[in-house]
């Protein structure tokens, strides 16, 4: 606890914080725990501010998109290796597939919306003189899709094979909905961002819809995902004035008459 004690108060003068730390002697450990996670969180907002109060701008580039789907597939592969050989999970569209194309889970972006509750955001504020448009905040629709191996012959058994493959991702992704940290790629890692995985029920009006722009292709099973957000920070900046001076003037009614 004491080696605790010192790191906070090296963060604190690190930043300048006026912090008062109480003697934990005796306290449950319940409670330092609890105490610690509170600090480690009020320490995590000021790290997103510089030290004179402007916030921290951290780049997503345009290659968030693709730094989504390299998490993914990297993620899955790592998670599945134990069923399936990892290069046989890809990132592609079903339509593409040929039938010699050793493929057991493809993951297809099929579509992309801004995301309209992370629309309305503040100016980002980089220095006194300089504003940053927000970043554009997308959410990312995929399409999971599983296929049995070629060299089973027997058809019941194909499509159980076929099946486990799709229960074991929607396993792995139902257990971490949440990415973030060391399993994060490209830009998202560099950036510390988080991003969130739901599954989106379509109709089977609508599943048949997307299967259709697939010309030859036999329907699979398949499920639909929502991954958000993926940010792509805004290029655009706006110089502004700061209010350095200010005259005011007060008048006593009655007074100067």
């Amino acid at each position: 606890m004491q080696c605790i004690r010192y790191a906070m108060y090296s963060i604190c003068n690190v930043f300048d914080m006026q912090c008062i730390l109480y003697d934990l002697t005796g306290v449950p450990n319940v409670v330092k725990s609890s105490y610690v996670f509170l600090f480690s969180i009020i320490v995590s907002n000021f790290l997103k501010y510089e030290p004179d109060g402007s916030k921290r701008i951290t780049m997503s580039d345009y290659t968030a998109i693709a730094d989504v789907g390299e998490t993914l597939i990297d993620f899955l592969r790592e998670h599945m290796e134990d069923l399936i050989a990892p290069d046989s999970i890809i990132l592609f569209s079903p339509g593409e597939l040929e039938d010699n194309d050793d493929v057991r889970l493809s993951l297809f972006l099929f579509q992309v919306h801004e995301n309209v509750h992370l629309k309305n955001q503040e100016m980002q504020v980089i220095d006194p003189n300089t504003t940053q448009y927000p970043p554009l905040n997308l959410d990312l629709y995929y399409l999971l899709t599983s296929y049995p191996s070629s060299g089973i012959q027997d058809k019941t058994e194909r499509t159980k094979e076929e099946h486990s493959i799709l229960g074991r991702a929607m396993q792995v992704i139902y257990d971490n909905a949440i990415l973030s940290g060391s399993v994060l790629r490209g830009g998202l890692a560099e950036n510390n961002e988080e991003i969130h995985i739901t599954q989106f029920p379509l109709s089977l009006d609508d599943m048949t819809k997307i299967w259709t722009t697939f010309q030859d292709k036999p329907f699979r099973p398949s499920i639909c995902y929502i991954v958000t957000p993926a940010r792509i920070e805004s290029t655009r900046k706006r110089e502004t004035q700061r209010v350095v001076e200010r005259n005011l003037t007060h008048h006593v009614p009655g007074v100067g008459r």
